[in-house]
């Protein structure tokens, strides 16, 4: 992919200082030209498919970011209120944090625009919405600093420490609000994946703070291989509205990519110390 691209950032890494490259770089379990395609089921049924995308790296005022592009599509009977959306995000990889992203959305009759500005300086959030009947909105929301979308957070999750016990905090936004997701990693079993076969893996759970109808009603569940990788190859969630599933069915891996390790999200000490009490 842009492979133009990816020769002038390889040239750019072996610009920086000496003092960064003393201190070593650390690989992500993320890259370039990463693909995965997951199954959703509900209630015993396809109800449809999310695709992912980890774009070229891109440099800008001394900052990396790629972009992630997720599309979710409905199938089957549940057509009947159709689902088209595509969302577009920026994640910084140094810093592992969301930048912005844009979501085109086309659900049942509703079509709209969105665009969110993350400002992490400042700690807000700059929304812009777009809908071809009525007048285009315009909110700047609070926000913590270093949050993530729903996209960067895919990504980022992977990228904490995976062994038994341990627990990590990502602070989290969406258009409505934020919360703080926590993580706790389960001890190593293994698991039949359709994508990839017979894998050892972590089950990790998950607790967010979705409202509305994505309200959780207990923690989700989230199958990574245990690997470098860290793909996560089958989630399940108990939602109001019932219970997701989704099977990953298509993996393609991207090219290497690090960052350097001073940056790294340390798992969140607090968390452990809960997990470990109860």
């Amino acid at each position: 992919m842009r492979s133009g691209a990816r020769a002038l950032l390889c040239a750019a890494l072996w610009l920086l200082p000496a003092l960064a490259r003393a201190q070593g770089a650390c690989a992500l379990p993320f890259g370039p030209g990463e693909h995965l395609v997951y199954r959703i089921e509900y209630v015993g049924l396809t109800a449809g498919t999310v695709d992912i995308t980890v774009g070229t790296v891109k440099g800008r005022e001394g900052r990396r970011s790629v972009s992630v592009v997720a599309t979710a599509e409905t199938r089957s009977a549940f057509r009947i209120f159709p689902v088209h959306d595509k969302l577009v995000s920026e994640l910084d990889v140094d810093a592992l944090r969301t930048t912005g992203d844009v979501l085109d959305g086309h659900e049942g009759t509703r079509r709209w625009r969105q665009r969110m500005g993350f400002h992490h300086q400042e700690g807000t959030l700059q929304i812009h919405r777009v809908h071809p009947d009525a007048p285009p909105e315009a909110l700047t929301l609070p926000m913590a600093k270093g949050a993530l979308d729903v996209a960067g957070l895919f990504l980022v999750a992977r990228a904490q420490t995976f062994e038994p016990g341990a627990s990590y905090t990502l602070p989290v936004t969406t258009d409505t609000h934020g919360f703080t997701l926590r993580g706790t990693v389960g001890a190593p079993e293994s698991f039949d994946s359709e994508a990839l076969g017979r894998r050892p893996v972590y089950r990790t759970e998950l607790l967010a703070g979705f409202g509305g109808k994505l309200s959780t009603a207990k923690a989700m569940e989230v199958l990574y291989t245990r690997d470098p990788r860290h793909v996560p190859v089958w989630a399940r969630a108990g939602f109001a509205l019932g219970s997701i599933t989704a099977v990953l069915v298509s993996y393609q891996p991207g090219a290497e990519l690090s960052r350097a390790c001073q940056a790294s999200r340390a798992p969140d000490a607090g968390a452990r110390g809960a997990a470990a009490a109860k």
